[in-house]
């Protein structure tokens, strides 16, 4: 006769089979599944009588919230504002390859996506592992130009082996992201403050010829635009290409920049389209218009659509 092998449970101390200590990729962990569902449960329940419940999002997700936040808050071409900062939060649903990693290389991976959408860098400063709660990771990363980083300068002894190299320009930005995983329920809960978006590292000016470039592909997405650009332009970045290609398109487009509605309508009407429906003064608005493709497709005796389904 076999022997089962027992295991206890950190959290509710009773003895069950080793089975119930792994995680659905495989972790060996120390407390039970029911324990893990129970916790599980009661997050799920307190976040959802939170009236301040965080957004849940997938990995693009993220990055595209975070990325179309700084645009909004840049005053400049370099997604810059010395008044105004960021704070941003947003609960991450890991999938895929990230639930076989282990939390130091997600947070790590985490950090990565902050920087690729907001375009400062993160040195990471501590991590606490919670006592209450088994399996939550809490990380804190630091902006790398704030001021709480900046450390004397320790010139050598010896006169030969000095270098007056340029120290990076710090900033009171307190900027800091908080990451907190969940690896009991694979969320991971993301944290960022920066007070002022202020200089990245590195920077170039958009030379005028690059501008009428970009605008003269104004129809391009500014991703396809970046491409025709870059070989010609190394030091230029997909950030000013954007934020110039938006600047171009709010003045080819924009009518009223106070009531998107009103814009919209009076672009239609200078482009001569017929508007059905309009409301842009009630409580309910709405606007409704027919293009030219109407016309085509009412004198059309046949429609054919192809369907790819997966």
């Amino acid at each position: 006769m076999t022997s089962i092998s027992k295991k206890q449970c950190s959290k509710c101390y009773q003895h069950f089979d080793t089975n119930f200590f792994t995680s659905k990729t495989g972790r060996d962990l120390k407390t039970c599944i029911n324990c893990r569902e129970q916790a599980a449960t009661v997050y799920r329940t307190h976040h959802l009588n939170d009236k301040d419940q965080l957004e849940q999002l997938y990995w693009n997700d993220v990055k595209k919230k975070l990325y179309d936040k700084i645009v909004e808050i840049g005053s400049n071409e370099y997604l810059e504002n010395k008044e105004n900062g960021v704070l941003f939060s947003c609960i991450l649903i890991m999938e895929n390859e990230l639930l076989k990693e282990e939390p130091c290389n997600i947070s790590k991976q985490v950090a990565k996506l902050v920087e690729q959408a907001d375009g400062y860098y993160y040195i990471y400063k501590e991590h606490y592992l919670s006592k209450k709660s088994d399996g939550i990771y809490t990380y804190w990363y630091y902006c790398s130009q704030c001021q709480q980083l900046a450390k004397k300068p320790r010139k050598n002894e010896d006169l030969n082996k000095q270098r007056d190299r340029e120290y990076i320009k710090r900033f009171d930005c307190n900027g800091l992201i908080t990451i907190s995983i969940n690896m009991n329920t694979f969320l991971v809960t993301i944290h960022l403050k920066h007070d002022i978006l202020h200089k990245r590292p590195e920077r170039y000016a958009v030379s005028d010829t690059i501008k009428e470039k970009i605008k003269q592909y104004i129809n391009f997405t500014p991703k396809d635009i970046f491409r025709q650009l870059e070989q010609e332009n190394p030091d230029l970045t997909q950030k000013q290409v954007h934020a110039w290609w938006a600047n171009f398109i709010k003045q080819e487009y924009i009518r009223d920049k106070n009531n998107q509605l009103k814009s919209a309508k009076l672009l239609l009407e200078e482009y001569n389209y017929e508007i059905i429906l309009v409301n842009i003064e009630g409580e309910i608005n709405y606007l409704g218009f027919i293009t030219p493709f109407f016309e085509l497709l009412s004198t059309n005796k046949e429609i054919v659509v192809d369907a790819t389904c997966k």
